[in-house]
């Protein structure tokens, strides 16, 4: 006899768009046009959230897709404006990597993350580097924002967070990618230090 193991699978589930009917959204993140089953494009704005383009009466409506799926799929009894992604990926629209909140909440959210000490920081800091890295593949422009004239570059770090403007779009990306691979550097240099304080402490 082979042995069964419970695996758990989370089927695909489709619902209609609060005030788009003409579309539905789904516990993936993905959404459809209902008549033809087309799913639909994404794009990415100023290098940030995943956004979907619905029509209504001749209009175009450019749409959050986590939005999409928390207002389909979370119930929200005490109307929280603010959508959590759990694994701190933006474009990782699944509704188990989704939640409600306060702005207040998701501000401590992300402290709490971000505040392990000595190795648990070690491996939040790095967790995050791996995180920014697989979206940067699939979204180049992630941390980057569009302005008028100019590319902004905004992200954490260490404890600190950065803004910086630049003219040029390629400044901002390799800026951008500097602080990644500083911030690779860093905690490669603390794990050495940790692991060399614990071989001394076992002397």
């Amino acid at each position: 006899m082979t042995r069964k193991e419970n695996v758990k699978v989370t089927i695909e589930k489709w619902r209609i768009i609060e005030d788009f009917s003409e579309y539905s959204v789904s516990n993936y993140g993905r959404v459809k046009k209902n008549k033809t089953n087309h799913i639909l494009s994404f794009f990415y704005p100023n290098g940030q959230y995943t956004y979907v383009r619905l029509w209504k009466n001749g209009k175009a409506f450019n749409c959050r897709v986590h939005r999409l799926v928390a207002k389909a799929f979370i119930p929200n009894p005490q109307n929280k404006k603010t959508v959590n992604h759990k694994d701190f990926n933006i474009n990782n629209n699944k509704v188990d990597n989704l939640e409600w909140m306060t702005q207040q909440e998701n501000c401590l959210y992300s402290s709490k993350h971000f505040s392990e000490a000595h190795i648990g920081k070690s491996k939040s800091e790095q967790h995050r580097i791996n995180i920014m890295k697989r979206t940067i593949k699939t979204n180049p422009n992630h941390h980057l924002y569009k302005n008028k004239n100019s590319w902004m570059v905004r992200c954490k770090n260490k404890e600190k967070w950065i803004c910086k403007t630049f003219l040029k779009k390629e400044d901002a990306i390799k800026f951008r990618d500097n602080i990644f691979k500083d911030l690779e550097k860093t905690l490669e240099t603390n794990e050495k230090w940790i692991i060399y304080k614990e071989k001394q402490s076992k002397k």
